[in-house]
């Protein structure tokens, strides 16, 4: 489950409706369909993501994924060795530096 309230979903549902990107049905029960309004919209979202400048900018915050998982490490490291469990702190640093290489070649790919 998202840890979103109803209050905020139906918020957001209106903004959509209102702007006209999406658009109420009923059928047993309430359904919410993208309009073409909205349709064009992503569009023009999925055509400036495939903007060489754009690509450019998100390769470059790319390369900080890397130090993302170091610092994390980090964290755990010190709330660990505060705690008295090293060990288990340098299993934590570990991991999550690990895990921001994994996560930096596989976004590297994609892009």
């Amino acid at each position: 489950y998202l840890e979103v309230s109803r209050q905020a979903v139906d918020y957001r549902l209106k903004k959509l409706l209102d702007a006209g990107y999406i658009e109420k049905k009923y059928n047993r029960k309430v359904y919410y369909v993208l309009t073409e309004k909205g349709r064009e919209l992503i569009n023009i979202k999925r055509v400036n993501y495939q903007n060489d400048e754009v690509k450019n900018k998100i390769r470059g915050l790319i390369r900080f994924i890397p130090f993302l998982g170091l610092s994390m490490g980090l964290i755990s490291l010190g709330q660990y060795i505060a705690d008295g469990d090293f060990l288990r702190g340098v299993i934590g640093f570990s991991t999550w530096f690990i895990l921001g290489l994994i996560v930096y070649k596989l976004v590297g790919k994609i892009i």
